[in-house]
């Protein structure tokens, strides 16, 4: 009601004549200044009633009230900016002080699964803790792990197996993953161990997810993949590749040595030659190389 009343009073000696006199412009803000400093709005009020009387042109008050208003408003939004920088440390200060609170624990790792997932035991219950934004090669059970697979879990056994780590949140992130893993950076004397898993080309930054530390995550990777360290090493196609080759050449090893047995029935599609379609044909009397009965086995081999 107050502010209404201080406005309303500005209003009425703005608009009370449209020719302006000139004034001490430095003089005027000075005294507009002090008019504002006062705490009280009854008191603010008194004296910019005080100020106005002191002007006997009319001209002269509305030029003081134009300035009285600028002079207002500009401490207005510098104040609420002010108010906004503090509302935001305090609150970034809260939350610094809630994940030091709420989301840090230390715990010794038991075992090591892979580069990024290691074991613990937490509040009595065995957890998985998945490592927070990295992923380390993949490790498969009974078959062969990821290029880089064994090397990534060993290092990660030489950071932290057996040792004691301080698990710790990340506030913009989920807790638990997609498979129920606990979401959590690992830290050594406040070294980050995924950090490390990263720096060394043991493991590549996760991207299909949001989290604190993404982009100096990002910045490091860049770094190593340029060093061509570890996984970025430039071999894994090639090693693939080879893998592929050995594979093929077992299967087709292991095909050519049942191929003139009676004892096994191949299908078209695992012969080599019309030659051993006709073998199968004539000589163990696998009939259902010839499909039409015109003799020729195998026509995508033998024609007809």
């Amino acid at each position: 009601m107050k502010n209404f009343l201080l406005t309303l009073l500005c209003f009425i000696f703005l608009f009370s004549s449209s020719v302006f006199a000139e004034i001490n412009t430095e003089d005027v803000n000075v005294r507009v200044q002090n008019i504002l400093e006062i705490q009280k709005p009854v008191d603010r009020i008194k004296e910019l009633r005080s100020a106005l009387k002191s002007f006997s042109n009319p001209k002269e008050r509305i030029q003081f009230m134009r300035s009285f208003l600028a002079i207002k408003k500009e401490r207005k939004s510098v104040k609420n900016l002010e108010n906004k920088k503090i509302i935001k440390e305090k609150d970034e200060e809260r939350e610094v002080e809630k994940l030091k609170s709420l989301s840090t624990e230390t715990v010794k790792v038991d075992s090591v699964y892979d580069g990024d997932t290691v074991h613990v035991m937490l509040n009595g219950e065995d957890e998985k803790i998945r490592i927070l934004g990295i992923e380390a090669p993949e490790m498969r059970e009974g078959k062969k792990s990821s290029y880089k697979g064994e090397d990534s879990k060993k290092y990660m056994q030489n950071l932290v197996e057996g040792k004691e780590v301080q698990l710790v949140r990340d506030s913009t992130t989920k807790n638990r993953g997609s498979f129920g893993r606990l979401l959590r950076y690992i830290y050594i004397n406040d070294v980050d161990m995924g950090q490390k898993m990263i720096e060394e080309g043991y493991a590549k930054v996760y991207r299909y997810s949001v989290f604190a530390k993404k982009q100096e995550y990002l910045n490091i990777e860049k770094q190593v993949q340029e060093l061509e360290k570890g996984i970025w090493d430039g071999k894994e196609e090639q090693v693939n590749n080879e893998k592929t080759s050995v594979n093929s050449s077992s299967k087709n090893t292991e095909i050519k040595n049942i191929i003139l047995n009676c004892n096994y029935a191949p299908y078209c599609s695992y012969l080599n030659s019309c030659e051993e379609a006709y073998f199968f044909l004539n000589t163990c009397n696998l009939s259902r190389l010839d499909r039409d009965k015109d003799g020729v086995p195998c026509e995508s081999l033998c024609g007809k």
